[in-house]
């Protein structure tokens, strides 16, 4: 089974997410090539699979026509969708929500992605996010949905010790300041372990 991913640019939380996806795939026979639009320093990761660069309509007409592909996981861009049934893509054709900002800036965009997401996608693929969840089934209640919470290989991502640490232990928290990335949780709970554990250092990056 072939399928095709496609984002606008390899980057971030959303390229590393395809990647462990596919790694996960590949031991189940499934072959999982990635489309993206243009360049984005996330393409250096990426080492085992077809990997396109093109926003060219007859490059990917090509692409898709070559790789035989049974679904193509459309992420964020729903006007992709009609750009693929329009290439006369007649597998599944599933559009995946990931990220989107803040919960206003979530439902604005799934409200103007309605029209175009109902008329082309098959189903709809989201994470687990309480606020994705509710605006998913404000405005696609009749269209079928997959929730699960993103993978993480943790083989690849563990606790490693290091040897001769002169100072106190470090919790840290990387990611973007923003609602939905959870920073306030982190500070709360880097409030009660150090609370408990004041030698503790804790901090945000």
């Amino acid at each position: 089974m072939n399928i095709l991913f496609v984002y606008y640019y390899p980057s971030g939380g959303v390229e590393t997410l395809a990647r462990q996806r596919s790694y996960a795939l590949k031991k189940h026979g499934i072959e999982f090539d990635f489309l993206y639009y243009k360049q984005g320093p996330g393409i250096q990761n990426i080492d085992m699979n077809s990997t396109f660069i093109t926003n060219d309509d007859k490059e990917i007409e090509r692409i898709i026509n070559t790789g035989n592909y049974e679904a193509i996981v459309v992420c964020s861009d729903h006007t992709f969708l009609s750009r693929v049934r329009k290439m006369n893509f007649k597998g599944k054709l599933i559009y995946e929500v990931q990220g989107l900002g803040s919960f206003s800036q979530a439902e604005d965009w799934l409200r103007q992605a309605q029209p175009c997401v109902t008329e082309n996608a098959d189903a709809i693929l989201l994470p687990k996010t309480p606020h994705l969840n509710r605006l998913v089934e404000k405005y696609y209640p009749l269209m079928k949905k997959y929730a699960f919470h993103n993978c993480i290989d943790t083989n690849m991502f563990s606790y490693r010790t290091v040897d001769n640490i002169e100072s106190s232990p470090i919790i840290g928290w990387v990611g973007r300041i923003e609602e939905n990335k959870n920073w306030e949780g982190f500070l709360e709970l880097g409030y009660e372990i150090i609370k408990s554990n004041p030698w503790l250092n804790c901090g945000c990056l």
